[in-house]
């Protein structure tokens, strides 16, 4: 993987926390929805995956993204450990 660069600045982004563990969050939104369904189902995600990761910040603007990524999931919402990696979870995301 190429180091990500802060397009707004510039510059090259930094590691700011290597291996983090983060939590994909599930929306319903499919393509093509829009107006009120699309907002209303942006406010209903649930539970989908738990990643290792690294977390990448900009050093001028602070902006951070997320890279790096494992092979496979540490665990999937159906798996019988997911509510004890999810205590473990640094950040979530849609």
């Amino acid at each position: 993987m190429h180091t990500p660069v802060c397009i707004k600045c510039c510059t090259t982004m930094r590691v700011h926390k290597a291996g983090a563990v983060v939590h994909e969050l599930r929306t319903n939104v499919f393509k093509g929805t829009k107006g009120e369904k699309a907002k209303a189902l942006l406010n209903s995600v649930t539970d989908y995956k738990i990643w290792h990761c690294d977390i990448y910040k900009c050093p001028v603007c602070g902006v951070e993204i997320i890279g790096g990524w494992g092979n496979k999931p540490i665990s999937e919402h159906w798996e019988k450990d997911f509510q004890f990696h999810k205590s473990n979870v640094e950040l979530e995301f849609c």
